[in-house]
Parts: structure tokens; sequence; C-alpha cells
């Protein structure tokens, strides 16, 4: 049965991944406003990918494929590994921690929420939680955000 396995100790953010997913980094910024957001409504929620992706919306995930040449599922596909890389840089691998297969170490995907009704061009994605600690650097976050 899988469970919450903090970055610390196994990250998500490898060489390969950051090479992989470098092609989505001009998203950053947004991203970064989507985690936020959602974790702000939601300090306690998984689905943050799903946020990032509905805020991106299909038709900006579809024209970064193109613009990459990349297919729409190696563009989603990488969205979904840029969230934790930029959840550990945020908050720190110690603060967050990715659904997997505790022997394997494998993600554990889970089917599309119904509570997403604008992703129904999203099956699967990657849960991802916070620590307490990461939840109460929320809202410092979001209040340095508003500054710039």
């Amino acid at each position: 049965m899988a469970e919450f396995i903090s970055q610390e100790v196994f990250a998500s953010t490898t060489p390969r991944t950051l090479e992989r997913t470098a092609f989505v980094e001009s998203f950053d910024g947004q991203i970064r406003g989507s985690i936020l957001a959602y974790f702000a409504s939601d300090l306690r929620g998984t689905q943050v990918t799903l946020r990032v992706l509905d805020d991106l919306g299909e038709s900006q995930v579809k024209a970064l494929a193109e613009a990459s040449v990349r297919t729409f599922g190696e563009a989603k596909q990488c969205i979904g590994l840029r969230v934790p890389i930029l959840l550990v840089r945020m908050f720190g691998a110690g603060h967050v921690a990715t659904y997997r297969d505790p022997v394997s170490k494998k993600a554990s995907t889970r089917s599309c929420s119904a509570n997403w009704p604008n992703l129904k061009w999203v099956s699967r994605y990657t849960p991802h939680q916070l620590s307490e600690a990461a939840r109460g650097q929320v809202q410092t976050l979001l209040t340095s955000v508003d500054r710039v």
C-alpha cells in the first residue's frame, strides 16, 4: 500500500528530472502561484498538481507542447514533475512528501478527482503534501508574494 514519503528520503529532484523539465521553467512563477493559492485554500490538501494543471489550462499546456516539440502527454507529465521540484525549493525537502510505493519508491498515482471538472484532459496525478511546519510557511510566502 502506498504512503507519503518525504522528499528528503526519496527525492523527485534529480539531474534527470531537472533536464527533462527544463522546458517548463518559464512557467515556474505561475506554478508557484498556483501552489501557494492551493495550500492557502487547503493546507492539508494533496491535489496540488491538479490545481496547477487547472490554473494553466488545457490550451496553455497544448501550446507549451507544440512550442517545445513534445507531445501533449509529455508536457502534462513534465508539469507534474515540476510540482515537487518547486515544492522542495519553496518549503525544503524535509517538509514535502510524495505518495509512493514504500518498497519500489515509485510515485503512486491517483485518478483525477471529480472535484476538478475542468480537468477531463487529465487522467492521473501524483499526490504531494506539506508538513505541519511548511503549512505554517504558506501564509508568510503569500504575504511576501503580495508585497512584490
